[in-house]
């Protein structure tokens, strides 16, 4: 691959991964804040991050606030993750546009906002962890969501090498010969430019919890690694894979909330 297609590859993608990091993030602090006045709690701005201007003790911290303004935006995330791709499957994906890519990327981070909360949450105790925390979910089954969550990301895969590799300009992308050389600048070195421009605009209230948050999808990149052929048959049983499992986190949640409960 000559060195123009590399920059003209990497810059489109890019750009579009950008957008569609940039989207997922507002429309993720945008529920937040609204949430937040809707419970009528304080906040402002720290930079392009909502702050709550209420100590920890403040009597406006309830159980219905707090599950609320750290549970529903990730949900919120995922449902918007699952009308990216159906856009993508349904309008998209047979049209030489980059709206294919932008729409794959924009599902991986709305999903990450939803599966990588739940990781991010609970290495750092925070976030979505005050969810599970204020549900009476047990730190234990906390952990045992978690990997599931991993899972999940990693079953992610096959979706996302579909979506890439026929968002690329050329079918060099799954040849054996030179696809890892068409991810590394579709889809790995985009991925962390984005990273690093928005660490740069969060800063200095990029915690750990964002570090965290913006390594999960490393978990679907390394799925990725070993898909090359990507035939129609092969992207609908990867979705098909990864929507079955999706489906099943909410009942697994249940199922060991309902235990818990019934100990």
């Amino acid at each position: 691959m000559k060195k123009e297609q590399k920059i003209k590859l990497f810059t489109s993608s890019f750009i579009l991964n950008i957008l569609a990091i940039l989207l997922a993030f507002t429309v993720f602090q945008a529920n937040v804040f609204l949430l937040a006045k809707f419970f009528k709690i304080p906040v402002g701005l720290d930079g392009f991050v909502v702050a709550f201007r209420v100590t920890d003790g403040s009597a406006l911290w309830t159980s219905s606030s707090i599950t609320a303004i750290f549970g529903l935006p990730p949900f919120i995330s995922f449902a918007l993750s699952v009308i990216a791709r159906k856009i993508y499957e349904n309008r998209a994906r047979k049209k030489k546009t980059n709206l294919k890519l932008f729409l794959i990327w924009a599902s991986l981070h709305f999903d990450n906002l939803f599966l990588g909360s739940i990781l991010a949450g609970l290495l750092t105790r925070s976030g979505f962890s005050y969810f599970l925390s204020w549900i009476y979910i047990p730190y234990f089954v906390q952990i045992m969501i978690a990997i599931v969550a991993a899972i999940l990301l990693f079953l992610k895969a096959p979706y996302l090498n579909y979506g890439f590799s026929q968002s690329a300009p050329s079918s060099h992308f799954i040849n054996k010969k030179t696809h890892k050389q068409y991810k590394r600048f579709l889809v790995y070195f985009p991925y962390l430019a984005g990273v690093v421009v928005l660490s740069a605009l969060l800063f200095p209230n990029f915690t750990i919890h964002e570090i965290i948050l913006k390594a999960t999808p490393i978990i679907a990149f390394i799925g990725m690694r070993k898909y090359i052929d990507c035939e129609d048959v092969k992207m609908v049983k990867g979705s098909l894979i990864f929507s079955a499992n999706y489906a099943l986190l909410i009942p697994i949640t249940l199922f060991f909330l309902a235990f818990y409960l019934v100990l």
